[in-house]
C-alpha cells in the first residue's frame, strides 16, 4: 500500500523516487513468494525458484542501500526512512531464515518426538470421564 502511494505522489516533490519504490515493491512480492515457499510447506526447504528469489531479494536489498544514499543526498525527507526502515527490515528477515534453516533439524527432531510420545501415550485415558465411566458401570 505504501508504494502505491508513494507512486500515487510521487510528482509532488522534485526527487525521482520511481525506481526505488519499483524496487521495494519488487522486494516485497519476492519476500511474500519466499515466506510462502519457506514458512507454509511442511519442509523447510530450499529449491532452485526459492534460491534465485533469495539471490534476487539479497540484490534488491543492496541496490536499495545505494539508492537510499542517493535519495539522501537529494534531501529526501520522507521516502529515504521507509526504504532505509524496508532495508533494515529485510535483514531481519534474512537472519531469521538464516536461524531457522541452521535449527530446523533439531525442531524437526523434536516435532517427532512430541509426536511419538503423543502416540504411545493417547491409548492410556486416565482422565474424569474413564473414572466416571467406572463408577457408572459398578452402580
Amino acid at each position: 500500500m505504501l508504494c502505491i502511494l508513494a507512486l500515487v505522489f510521487r510528482n509532488k516533490v522534485d526527487i525521482n523516487i520511481k525506481w526505488s519504490v519499483i524496487q521495494v515493491f519488487t522486494k516485497h512480492i519476492c519476500g511474500a513468494f519466499l515466506i510462502r515457499q519457506l514458512y507454509f510447506n511442511s519442509k523447510f526447504q530450499f529449491k532452485t525458484n526459492t534460491k534465485f528469489v533469495l539471490v534476487l531479494t539479497v540484490l534488491l536489498n543492496v541496490m536499495l542501500i545505494l539508492k537510499y544514499r542517493e535519495l539522501k543526498t537529494q534531501g529526501s525527507s520522507w521516502w529515504a526512512p521507509i526504504v532505509l526502515n524496508d532495508i533494515v527490515l529485510y535483514f531481519l528477515l534474512y537472519f531469521q531464515m538464516f536461524q531457522e534453516y541452521m535449527t530446523w533439524g533439531q525442531k524437526n527432531l523434536k516435532w517427532r518426538q512430541d509426536l511419538l510420545f503423543d502416540q504411545r501415550f493417547a491409548d492410556t485415558d486416565d482422565s474424569e470421564n474413564k473414572i466416571q465411566r467406572g463408577i457408572e458401570t459398578i452402580i
